[in-house]
């Protein structure tokens, strides 16, 4: 019913091309998420004979953004730059305005950034920042106090049942299927401790990197980090072990462990 109360604000091509069932209900609702003037502006670029729905959405798309993915406050905008149904329950913002808009509330995400201890925050536009990405190392993956405890306990099992299993003879093979599912069972926990793990950087990463806030052409923002490019030369790296990183591969036994020793013999 609030889709088709929308109806009611159609631009009169559109509205008459329904009547006369040229097009569709969704595609009559596509247009009627647009202010009448840039339904007219549709019509045009479609030339009257829109092919369906999401040939209209993807026509819009081009100058309007779904507000969803907005980080400021839509009252601040022009009425004229802000298209929304009767019941606020889809809010497209004109695509300039939605890519100057943010503006401010990039500048407090920077200084907030800049507060936590980055040495460098840099704000911009992805074509703007891709070569500066493209010559800079991603850090590696550090985890916070809490995960690293938690990873640090699944090494120290996964090491247990390492040393059990090379105790055990060829005969044992029940015992080594065992061990080996709660190997296996301890990796699944790792992965998912790793995937759940908040992004962290110790304070010895931050003080060399960069933090990029990129505004992407769809209107969202998100973030990336980079670091300098190390040499490689051969020397280990000096910030290996820096701050309370633990990067942990997951692994599996190797084929000469006695576990898949055992398992190879039995196939």
């Amino acid at each position: 019913m609030r889709q088709r109360m929308k109806l009611a604000t159609l631009a009169e091509p559109v509205k008459t091309a329904y009547r006369e069932g040229k097009i569709d209900t969704a595609t009559a609702e596509a247009f009627a998420a647009v202010p009448e003037e840039r339904q007219l502006e549709v019509w045009t670029e479609v030339r009257g004979n829109p092919h369906h729905a999401e040939h209209v959405r993807n026509v819009i798309a081009n100058t309007w953004i779904d507000a969803k993915d907005a980080l400021f406050d839509l009252s601040q905008l022009p009425d004229s730059a802000v298209s929304q149904d009767l019941f606020g329950d889809r809010v497209l913002v004109e695509r300039q305005t939605f890519m100057e808009a943010p503006a401010q509330a990039l500048d407090l995400q920077r200084q907030s950034l800049v507060e936590e201890g980055w040495a460098e925050v840099v704000v911009g536009r992805r074509e703007d920042v891709q070569d500066r990405l493209y010559v800079m190392d991603t850090p590696p993956r550090e985890y916070d106090d809490k995960t690293s405890r938690k990873l640090a306990t699944i090494v120290t099992r996964r090491q247990k049942l390492e040393k059990s299993a090379a105790k055990f003879g060829e005969g044992d093979e029940a015992r080594l299927q065992r061990v080996q599912k709660r190997y296996e069972a301890l990796e699944d926990q790792e992965r998912e401790i790793i995937e759940r793990a908040p992004v962290h950087f110790s304070e010895e990463t931050k003080a060399v990197a960069t933090s990029f806030l990129i505004l992407d052409p769809d209107g969202r923002v998100h973030r990336e980090y980079r670091i300098p490019r190390r040499r490689h030369d051969g020397s280990p790296n000096r910030n290996a072990g820096a701050g309370n990183s633990t990067r942990l591969p997951v692994r599996r036994l190797s084929r000469s462990h006695p576990l898949n020793q055992t398992s190879s013999q039995g196939t």
